[in-house]
């Protein structure tokens, strides 16, 4: 080519068998473009642990992700996303650890491949975590270990068969149940007369007949069951849980035109922190933030006795852009500490739920009879708690088609699909 000089001896051209000067001139771009590949890799590599040991993880695996798209067929990206995962401790049953795994060890050499197997099967395993916590304890004071193992002995001689909490830790390890909600519609015109002449309820509101409760709403009649929960994750004995069906009806914030100024912050319609069905779910007082004080009349109120309660953790919920569509979302908020939540747009995509099927699910004869939308196989939309990236007053919901969409803030026809984590010890 006219753009090129080259002068190679005549051996070497013979050494690397190549005839045509085009061929060579090929041949030497290539090494020089691996070789700048290999650099900018490194470098990313480089960039990425150090932003680990100064405990930035969130930095990190924006770098891990960029290596994974623009550097797909090398293993050390995907490897690196396996080592945030457990960094920030996520157990090992998110489904993304495997497949990340599985996608390094599809892309290592033969010797790259072994070491990764070896070493992510033995420091992952129960086992190992097993001997690390014994060692933490090894560690521990005599007289702390002696209290410890007397307050579980305490916890034991409390947790008799006859117990309430005994029964709900059954029942939820038995039936993945764990309390109750007004589900489906009466249609006995018996049950129903004989209901009519009830007018005493309990304090929940609802109307105890033959052992059962029975919640009215718009003179329809609905049995109050047992709230079944799909698990998510399972980390020794805590669970991550999402409700089996739509539950409820909620709007995400109450007024789509409407900015508010918190802390002389301006709070936008998508925001979660200060939404009403954050507030509703976990029966805050949202009065200060300018919407309904559910105080006592929660979600969690409702649903759950005061020993159920006690099973269910605070969870940080993390609501940084990375759980959004966009990792550049500035309508991204505070991370929270709730008992009960939404799950993120990162989690019905991504995290635990991959497929249109695991993300469809029903709506309850109460939701529906609450304005929820429901489509002719009875498959319902249901919000998740992040924020659109372009709109202020939009926010991500899941259709009754499994798509993952976003709209209005206020829209009254989505329901609600609690999550929460218990613990059962």
């Amino acid at each position: 080519p006219n753009d090129v000089h080259i002068e190679l001896p005549l051996k070497l051209i013979k050494a690397q068998k190549f005839t045509n000067p085009l061929e060579i001139v090929n041949r030497l771009r290539t090494s020089k473009e691996e070789k700048e590949t290999k650099s900018s890799i490194d470098e990313l590599l480089n960039e990425a642990s150090y932003n680990i040991d100064m405990f930035d993880l969130e930095e990190a695996e924006k770098i891990y992700k960029q290596i994974t798209h623009d550097y797909p067929n090398d293993y050390r990206g995907w490897l690196g996303l396996v080592d945030i995962l457990i960094e920030k401790e996520i157990s090992e049953n998110d489904k993304r650890y495997q497949r990340w795994i599985d996608k390094a060890i599809e892309l290592a050499d033969t010797e790259a491949k072994a070491n990764i197997i070896k070493k992510y099967k033995k420091e992952n395993s129960n086992e190992i975590k097993l001997e690390k916590e014994i060692k933490l304890d090894e560690q521990k004071k005599p007289k702390e270990l002696e209290i410890k193992q007397t307050e579980k002995n305490e916890s034991k001689k409390l947790e008799s068969k006859d117990d309430a909490l005994y029964k709900i830790k059954s029942q939820f390890l038995n039936n993945k149940t764990l309390g109750k909600y007004p589900q489906t519609q009466i249609t006995d015109s018996t049950l129903i007369n004989t209901l009519k002449t009830i007018n005493n309820t309990n304090k929940l509101g609802y109307i105890e007949y033959n052992g059962k409760e029975y919640k009215v709403y718009k003179s329809d009649y609905y049995l109050v069951e047992p709230i079944k929960w799909k698990i998510l994750e399972q980390n020794n004995n805590t669970y991550k849980l999402v409700s089996d069906v739509i539950l409820d009806q909620s709007v995400f914030y109450e007024d789509w035109q409407n900015n508010r100024t918190i802390n002389n912050n301006k709070i936008y319609p998508n925001n979660y922190e200060y939404s009403n069905i954050r507030a509703w779910l976990n029966g805050y007082d949202g009065s200060s933030y300018k919407v309904n004080n559910y105080t006592g009349k929660g979600f969690i109120d409702i649903a759950f006795t005061e020993e159920e309660r006690k099973l269910i953790n605070k969870t940080l919920v993390g609501n940084y852009a990375s759980t959004t569509a966009s990792e550049t979302n500035n309508y991204a908020c505070n991370n929270t500490l709730d008992k009960v939540y939404l799950l993120s747009y990162q989690d019905v995509t991504d995290k635990y739920f991959t497929t249109a099927n695991e993300r469809q699910t029903k709506v309850t004869d109460y939701a529906k009879a609450k304005g929820v939308y429901e489509n002719s196989n009875r498959y319902g939309i249901f919000w998740l708690r992040s924020p659109h990236d372009y709109y202020s007053y939009y926010a991500y919901y899941v259709s009754s088609y499994s798509n993952v969409y976003s709209h209005d803030c206020d829209y009254s026809d989505t329901g609600a699909r609690p999550a929460l984590e218990i613990t059962i010890k």
